[in-house]
């Protein structure tokens, strides 16, 4: 239920006769002719009423006015307790990965490389460092 707020009903009502106050002395500074200034001065003083009156109040799709609080917190709660509860399943499925024994590595374990083959890689490496050079050169002409 809506807590009731008379600081907010205080308030409003002297915003009220503020602007009432503006309409008359307006209206009557200006021979008795309705100006457009009253007209909009009127349409904010019914917009306010309106809106404290009614939990969503609006003009077409160009002005809403909503009291729903309450039910945005609501959904925020649920949402936070969703997300939480997400990210828990997620971290417990990190760490079922991260304990996952690998059997096929234990039973073929790694061999040493043999002198043919670190022979034949660092002849790969160093004619690769070679065409790297050359490239640098004919790059600097």
């Amino acid at each position: 239920m809506k807590k009731y707020s008379w600081l907010y009903d205080l308030l409003l009502i002297i915003l009220y006769i503020g602007v009432s106050c503006l309409v008359v002395i307006n209206f009557c500074s200006n021979s008795y002719k309705i100006s457009s200034e009253d007209v909009i001065l009127v349409l904010i003083l019914v917009t306010l009423t309106l809106s404290n009156k009614f939990n969503n109040f609006s003009i077409g799709k160009l002005f809403t006015i909503s009291n729903t609080l309450e039910d945005k917190m609501n959904e925020n709660k649920e949402l936070r307790a969703e997300n939480i509860n997400l990210r828990n399943n997620l971290h417990n499925q990190n760490l079922q990965m991260m304990n996952v024994s690998f059997p096929s590595v234990a039973k073929n374990p790694v061999e040493s490389a043999t002198e043919e083959e670190i022979k034949e890689k660092d002849e790969f490496f160093e004619q690769l460092e070679e065409d790297i050079a050359d490239n640098e050169f004919e790059e600097d002409k």
